[in-house]
């Protein structure tokens, strides 16, 4: 298995630092600290309007926390074939992490109990 090289730079908040500098990171699985959902949402919207297709919210309420296979197979009725899907949930993953390197994923403000 052949493993993708990341960036060894970090930006949180407009500073940028080295990762190998830190000492502990904090993921956020779950959108508990980040607003996540909106992102991923975004770029679906984004990419399946590249592959020519104007997608309802409905759909995307639907797809929401549900498992991987499940979302392949709404993302497939629109593309058709499990290799576009693929291609366009890689499309998706680079417009998310592209809004986190510009700052553009919003924090959550509601307390977390």
């Amino acid at each position: 298995m052949q493993m993708k090289e990341h960036k060894q730079l970090l930006s949180c908040g407009g500073i940028k630092m080295n990762i190998k500098q830190l000492e502990l990171i904090i993921f956020d699985l779950d959108g508990t600290l980040v607003d996540s959902e909106q992102v991923y949402r975004r770029g679906w919207v984004e990419v399946l309007k590249g592959y020519g297709h104007e997608v309802d919210e409905s759909v995307f309420e639907v797809m929401r926390g549900q498992s991987t296979k499940h979302n392949n197979q709404i993302i497939k009725n629109y593309l058709g074939s499990d290799q576009l899907v693929q291609e366009a949930r890689d499309l998706r993953e680079a417009y998310y992490y592209d809004a986190l390197e510009k700052d553009t994923v919003a924090l959550k403000t509601e307390r977390v109990r």
